[in-house]
């Protein structure tokens, strides 16, 4: 697993490491989350892109329809592993938690 505070650093990490997923924060402080999974469809484009947020409610249709998975901040672990597994297995589908999405 890496971690990286901006687009700059994960562009780094993207193009030096084999990644199986990408975990997107929808509030970046330093980029922009839309910007970031932009770029990350045109280095890695079969790399999965889950989306976290804290308020799946302010984010745009278009932008969760763009990603591959939407889960909540406040969702169980369990939710996020799942849809993590899930999107790495290119399992299709809605998880069985109320706050989690995949597509």
């Amino acid at each position: 697993m890496f971690t990286a505070g901006d687009w700059v650093d994960a562009k780094d990490l993207l193009h030096a490491n084999n990644v199986d997923v990408v975990v997107l924060d929808y509030r970046l402080i330093k980029s922009n989350a839309v910007d970031v999974a932009i770029e990350v469809r045109k280095s890695r484009p079969r790399v999965p892109i889950m989306l976290l947020s804290g308020f799946l409610a302010d984010v745009p249709e278009y932008f969760k329809r763009a990603v591959d998975g939407c889960v909540s901040k406040s969702s169980p672990l369990n939710e996020w592993v799942e849809t993590v597994q899930m999107l790495v297995t290119g399992g299709e589908g809605i998880s069985s938690g109320s706050r989690v999405r995949a597509f």
